[in-house]
């Protein structure tokens, strides 16, 4: 016959202004009232040493044990007669203090204290700590009076990843990019600032404008500087140019996309038209990417570069060919916030490249709000230009004579 062993269940109360009772279910209550650790508790008997011996009165309960030592078996407090000791206090985590911690002045106060000799990634950390494990009146209050101590490395760090230590970023950018750092170490916690209304949730999206070196170069203007130079540009366009300038405008107010050809010979004011293009668009803090067949063709353009070099575009291309550009990259992530495209001396370039760009811009953009696989470049507005004439004729077999010319004028 199996033996039957009673279960014993461990039970612990808390009385209010009382200490705490542990107990075993088959004890019996009186018993246990009566016990002497009941009654006879470390601090109990602090409070009446500090009656009887006035010297004591010095100590705070920390320093206590450094001058006394706590007799167990005899349950009080007994002076230390020799030896340095450190004393080992239960913990009371801040739930349980009663209220005293309301006004948020001791997390204020650490991490101001913290701040004069902790690292902005530490104080974070410190941060969400406090948010996790304490009672924390008003988050959102101490985040803004220590934002700017929690997040004094990043700037620093995108100077660092951009290569450029002339970078600037506004503040509301750095409270962004702190509330981030906050979230991923929250998440990693399973919380986030869901948890610990009102504080706000960081925007991803914006983030990318900060971290995104591409990005941020193409919107490192002056946006005033820029208005001004489109203000004095505009007054001078002549009519032809101020037709395909407004045409190509009401595109861009509609958000239409389309594809655009300015045809015009040397000298006739293309580049004046892209300068005042780009100046429009760059004042209204919008991404216009300048490219050119040439790269001297690219130079004359505000922040112009080659069109191989911008798009990826291969060497050796045929007819299925697509640029070498990641669907994820930082360089798929401009074009993907860029408003307008203006390519020049076009007719320089083989249709392969401009198949290439189009196929790769579709598969880019085909996840995008107005792009469609069946829209001209993805749906983006793209801006042509050229002269054909420009365009020297091609004489088949006819290298050698030229090669005999060429030595002759040499």
């Amino acid at each position: 016959m199996q033996r039957q062993y009673p279960s014993v269940i461990r039970l612990q109360y808390h009385l209010p202004d009382h200490q705490f009772v542990i107990f075993n279910d088959d004890n019996h209550l009186y018993d246990v009232l009566d016990h002497d650790h009941i009654h006879d508790t470390m601090l109990t008997k602090w409070f009446e040493i500090n009656q009887s011996h006035v010297p004591a009165r010095n100590l705070t309960f920390v320093e206590f044990p450094s001058k006394w030592t706590w007799k167990q078996n005899k349950r009080q407090w007994e002076s230390r007669l020799q030896g340095r000791c450190i004393g080992r206090l239960p913990y009371a985590h801040p739930h349980s203090a009663l209220g005293l911690l309301d006004d948020d002045n001791e997390w204020n106060e650490a991490l101001a204290e913290a701040s004069t000799w902790a690292s902005a990634r530490k104080l974070r950390s410190m941060y969400c700590t406090i948010l996790m494990h304490s009672e924390v009146t008003n988050p959102y209050a101490i985040w803004q009076r220590h934002w700017k101590s929690m997040t004094d490395d990043l700037q620093y760090q995108i100077r660092r990843d951009m290569g450029n230590s002339q970078i600037r970023i506004d503040d509301g950018e750095l409270q962004n990019l702190g509330l981030i750092e906050l979230e991923l170490i929250l998440n990693k916690n399973g919380r986030s600032l869901r948890d610990f209304p009102p504080m706000p949730l960081p925007s991803f999206e914006n983030a990318q404008f900060s971290m995104n070196r591409l990005i941020r170069e193409e919107l490192d203007y002056d946006f005033t500087s820029e208005q001004q130079l489109f203000d004095n540009l505009y007054a001078g366009l002549n009519e032809d140019q101020l037709k395909a300038y407004e045409l190509i405008m009401e595109s861009y107010t509609h958000n239409h996309g389309g594809l655009f050809f300015v045809y015009g010979s040397g000298g006739t004011g293309k580049t004046y038209l892209w300068r005042t293009l780009i100046a429009r668009v760059r004042s209204q803090r919008k991404i216009v990417l300048s490219v050119a067949s040439s790269g001297i063709a690219a130079i004359l353009l505000p922040g112009g570069r080659t069109a191989h070099s911008r798009f990826k575009i291969p060497i050796n291309l045929d007819e299925s060919s697509s640029c070498s550009i990641n669907t994820n990259s930082d360089l798929a992530k401009l074009i993907r916030e860029t408003s307008l495209i203006i390519w020049d001396e076009t007719p320089m370039a083989h249709r392969h490249d401009f198949e290439a760009v189009d196929r790769t811009l579709k598969d880019i953009l085909k996840l995008s709000e107005n792009a469609s696989e069946d829209r001209i470049f993805g749906g983006k507005l793209v801006v042509l230009g050229g002269d054909f004439r420009q365009i020297l004729p091609i004489v088949s077999k006819a290298i050698d004579g030229f090669c005999k010319l060429a030595a002759v004028c040499w």
